[in-house]
């Protein structure tokens, strides 16, 4: 019996004494109970445990071993292996030094737009600052582009081949560029096939009356060239058009 009794003293000891487990109910833990009631005893050791396991659950002790350290950390938990990591922070510092908050909720956005680790090596191939640059309206945006291309994997696909997509303004940029473009003929199924093509046509892409002159003399809106010839003139300068006409007529006609 001694023994016993010193073994349960010692266990009471080990389970009440840290500081966060001052709001169990140490009381219950009385040794006379233990002594003469070994039944008592274990159905209040159950019911300490119970608690116990509720506060640490408040507490959340442990949790911060799980933390990211570094954008290292980061990027691994996100599920690039050690060949993306090296790729991704390869000659780009500012990644490398990014903060672990902040990297996580660009990763977390791109996981909502379905990006994932190997697409984005490809992302940061092409635009390098793309982590650098905030995503603004991201539901709105998304709504849009599915109004544009139809399905998710297009939608992937053209992020991918143009990640500028995600950053340029959408109401002041790319909703005008492609109700212009709506305006003179191509419709938005058209024109997605050509902003995967073509990365520069909502950026460079302008229509005036001497452009929109030019394509009608030379294609009709019912010629399968329409498209693409409209493109072609609204991402040029004029004077870029002039000359192309002028060779052309030189040396072609």
């Amino acid at each position: 019996m001694n023994t016993k009794f010193i073994a349960l003293s010692s266990f009471h000891r080990l389970i009440c004494t840290p500081i966060y487990f001052n709001s169990l109910p140490i009381n219950l833990f009385h040794p006379s109970w233990y002594i003469f009631s070994p039944r008592a005893f274990l159905c209040t050791a159950l019911a300490c445990f119970e608690t116990l396991s509720q506060e640490l659950s408040k507490l959340d002790i442990g949790n911060d071993l799980n933390e990211p350290k570094d954008s290292t950390d980061v990027l691994r938990k996100w599920g690039c292996s050690e060949s993306d990591i090296f790729k991704i922070f390869s000659g780009r510092k500012s990644i490398e030094a990014m903060g672990v908050v902040k990297l996580q909720s660009k990763l977390n956005t791109l996981s909502d737009i379905g990006i994932n680790p190997s697409e984005l090596v490809k992302i940061i191939n092409c635009r390098p600052h793309f982590l650098s640059n905030r995503i603004k309206c991201l539901d709105e945006r998304l709504e849009f582009f599915r109004e544009l291309f139809g399905s998710r994997e297009e939608i992937l696909k053209a992020i991918v081949k143009n990640p500028s997509l995600l950053t340029y303004d959408l109401q002041g940029k790319m909703r005008p560029i492609v109700e212009m473009y709506e305006r003179v003929g191509v419709s938005k199924m058209e024109l997605s096939s050509m902003l995967v093509t073509r990365p520069t046509v909502i950026p460079r892409s302008t229509l005036d009356e001497k452009k929109m002159s030019l394509i009608r003399t030379g294609v009709t809106q019912d010629c399968k060239m329409f498209k693409h010839v409209t493109v072609l003139f609204a991402i040029s300068r004029s004077e870029t058009i002039h000359k192309k006409i002028a060779y052309l007529e030189k040396f072609v006609m």
